[in-house]
């Protein structure tokens, strides 16, 4: 089933390994995504917002994933199945 949404991340950007953590699962999925963008929250934190379309398996493994890494502190997300 294909599914369309929204996954946010956000994590600090002061751990150069974390970053490059996230930014290697991201590389993995990249078949999902249809659009990214990054925002500074305060000092040294990053929200990123990911658009995604696929199969809602594929989707949920790439959520999981980020949720798994230790140091990042949020990962959430919203999808419609249409």
């Amino acid at each position: 089933m294909i599914s369309t949404g929204v996954v946010m991340i956000l994590n600090y950007v002061e751990r150069p390994e974390l970053v490059g953590e996230v930014n290697g699962i991201l590389r993995l999925h990249w078949r999902l995504f249809k659009s990214m963008s990054q925002f500074f929250v305060g000092e040294n934190k990053m929200l990123e917002v990911v658009a995604v379309e696929g199969e809602i398996r594929e989707v949920r493994d790439l959520v999981q994933e980020l949720m798994a890494v230790k140091g990042v502190k949020q990962v959430k997300s919203s999808f419609l199945t249409p």
